[in-house]
């Protein structure tokens, strides 16, 4: 939960992180899993593997793919979730 929230932070006009979020709600909210995943929705949600979309550079303020790698996980890291 706690990194689809910072998806949504990274890349608010993304609608499969907000779609996913809310869908991973539901289910904590009912007592169940939100994993496994799969490798294409994580493609689609998760900044790790975003790099190279143009949302997620402008978010870090890094066009390289690995300064904005680098970026993105300097900044979860130090992220919480409000």
């Amino acid at each position: 939960m706690t990194n689809l929230k910072f998806a949504a932070r990274a890349e608010p006009s993304n609608e499969q992180v907000r779609d996913k979020l809310a869908w991973a709600e539901l289910q904590q909210a009912a007592g169940k899993a939100t994993v496994p995943s799969t490798l294409s929705e994580e493609k689609a949600t998760n900044p790790f593997l975003r790099c190279r979309e143009e949302s997620l550079q402008q978010f870090t303020g890094q066009a390289d793919v690995i300064q904005c790698l680098a970026a993105v996980r300097a900044m979860k890291t130090g992220w919480r979730p409000t």
